[in-house]
C-alpha cells in the first residue's frame, strides 16, 4: 500500500494509522533501493488517470513498505516529478532522513558515544522529528566535538568529525508513527549471519559480478609531520598486478612525538588491514526466488541489508560468504527485485554530499 500525505504529515500524522490524502492504488511499478550506509530512494510510475494522482505534488510524502521485514512503513520525501511517458508520470522520492541536509548542527562537545548522540539531538536547529540513536556501541571517553556550525547531515556522516567517522558503524533509517519520529540509529553492525544461499540452479535468478580498482592501491605512503620532525615509510598493500599507485597516509595524529618507523610500519598494516585498499572491490547482483523457506526456516523476506549470505554460482567459480550491501524492494509484490552483496560502493558520506544537489534544486518536468 503507497499512501500519499502533506510535506508536514511528519509533525503532525502518525501514518502508519491514517491513509493521509489516499491511496495511490493504481501504481504500475514502485520500489525501494536501499544501499548500505548509501542512498534510500524510491521510485513511482503511477498513470496520469489514476486515483489520487491530480494531488500529487513536489514535497509530499509517500508512505508504504521499503523492505520485506519493514512492518511499519517508511516515508519518503518527492523531490522529483518527471515527464509523463505512456501515460504515466514518474515519480522520484528521498527517504525522510534527507531532511537533515535542511537542519543546522551547532557547535557542540560531548563526550562517548551517549553523549555524542545527546548532542546531535539537543545542539540543532530544525529537522525535529528525525532522532538519532545508537546500537552495541559502547565507547564512553572519545570526543566528539562540533567546532563551527555544519549541516545536520554532515554532522551525522557527512564529514571528518562526523558521529559515524568518530564512532564508526553502520547507519539504519526506521519510522515510528507513535512518537511521529524517524530514527537514525547507528549501529556497530547491521544485519546478521544467516544460514542462507543463493544458488545458481536453485533460486537464482539473475547473476553480475563486478570488479572496481579505482580504490586499490600498491602501497601506502605513510608520514608523520610535526613541529619541523618528519618521518615517513612506504609500506606494499599486498596487491599484485596493478600499475604502481600509492595511498598518501597523514598519521600525525596517531604519536604524541616523531615515531620509529617501525611503529609507523605497524600502524600502517592496521589502516591498510582495516580499509582493505589493495583488494579490488567486487560486487555481486543477483536476482533471486525464494518464496520458500529453506531447513533453517529462512525465506528471502528474511535477508536484510547487513546480512552475510552464501552465494554459489560454479560455473564462474563463485563460492563465497559477502554481506548484503543494496537491495531493490518491489513494494508491489513485496520482495526483491535485485539483491547486491559484496563491497559497499559508497558511504553514507558520499550521499549526503550528492543529494545536496537534489534537495537545494527540487525540479518538475
Amino acid at each position: 500500500m503507497i499512501k500519499l500525505f502533506d510535506n508536514d504529515a511528519l509533525e503532525t500524522t502518525d501514518m502508519t494509522k491514517s491513509y493521509g490524502l489516499g491511496v495511490l492504488s493504481n501504481a504500475r511499478s514502485c520500489t525501494v533501493a536501499e544501499e548500505l550506509n548509501g542512498a534510500f530512494d524510491l521510485d513511482l510510475e503511477y498513470p496520469v488517470d489514476g486515483k489520487h494522482a491530480d494531488a500529487i505534488d513536489l514535497d509530499m510524502i509517500l508512505f508504504c513498505k521499503a523492505r520485506p521485514s519493514d512492518r511499519v512503513g517508511n516515508p519518503f520525501r518527492i523531490y522529483r516529478i518527471g515527464q509523463v511517458i505512456n501515460g504515466a508520470i514518474q515519480i522520484s522520492a528521498h527517504h525522510a532522513f534527507y531532511d537533515l541536509n535542511a537542519a543546522v548542527m551547532l557547535p557542540t562537545q560531548r563526550t562517548g558515544i551517549r553523549g555524542a548522540v545527546t548532542g546531535l539531538n539537543n545542539d540543532r536547529l530544525g529537522a525535529d522529528r528525525i532522532r538519532v540513536w545508537y546500537s552495541g556501541i559502547t565507547d564512553t571517553e572519545t570526543e566528539f566535538v562540533i567546532d563551527t556550525p555544519r549541516s545536520l547531515a554532515q554532522a551525522l556522516a557527512g564529514a571528518d568529525g562526523s558521529l559515524q567517522s568518530v564512532f564508526g558503524g553502520e547507519l539504519e533509517y526506521e519510522y515510528d508513527g507513535s512518537r511521529k519520529i524517524v530514527i537514525a540509529t547507528l549501529h556497530d553492525r547491521r544485519g546478521r549471519d544467516l544460514p542462507y544461499t543463493i544458488q545458481y540452479g536453485v533460486n537464482m535468478t539473475g547473476f553480475r559480478r563486478e570488479a572496481d580498482i579505482d580504490n586499490t592501491y600498491t602501497a601506502v605512503y605513510a608520514h608523520y609531520s610535526k613541529d619541523n620532525q618528519f618521518r615517513s615509510a612506504l609500506v606494499p598493500t599486498g596487491s599484485t598486478g596493478l600499475h604502481d599507485k600509492y595511498f598518501v597516509l597523514d598519521l600525525t595524529s596517531c604519536f604524541e612525538q616523531l615515531p620509529a618507523v617501525r611503529l609507523l610500519q605497524a600502524e600502517t598494516q592496521k589502516y591498510i588491514a582495516k580499509n582493505k585498499i589493495g583488494d579490488p572491490a567486487v560486487s555481486i547482483e543477483t536476482s533471486f526466488f525464494g518464496a520458500r523457506a529453506n531447513v533453517y526456516g529462512l525465506s528471502d523476506k528474511d535477508i536484510e541489508l547487513g546480512d552475510s549470505l552464501q552465494v554459489s554460482f560454479p560455473r564462474f567459480g563463485v563460492s563465497t560468504t559477502e554481506r548484503a550491501v543494496k537491495s531493490v524492494y518491489n513494494v508491489l509484490t513485496d520482495r526483491y527485485n535485485t539483491l547486491t552483496v559484496g563491497e559497499i560502493e559508497k558511504n553514507a558520506a558520499d550521499t549526503l554530499a550528492e543529494l545536496e544537489k537534489d534537495i537545494t534544486n527540487p525540479h518538475i518536468f
